[in-house]
């Protein structure tokens, strides 16, 4: 299965999203609020992982 990783800087700089699709159309999506302390690179890493996995059958 492949996967097409596309990241977004929304205008206000508040928050990141991260969409990801496969090739058959599934979407799943994160939204990572900074001024939450949402970067922590252990805490992307780790929803980024979640997200992958929630795509896969």
């Amino acid at each position: 299965m492949r996967f097409m990783l596309n990241l977004q800087l929304l205008a206000l700089r508040d928050d990141i999203i991260v969409k990801v699709w496969d090739s058959d159309g599934a979407i799943g999506s994160l939204k990572i609020n900074q001024q939450d302390g949402g970067l922590s690179a252990a805490g992307v890493v780790s929803d980024l992982l979640h997200l992958f996995a929630s795509l896969v059958p």
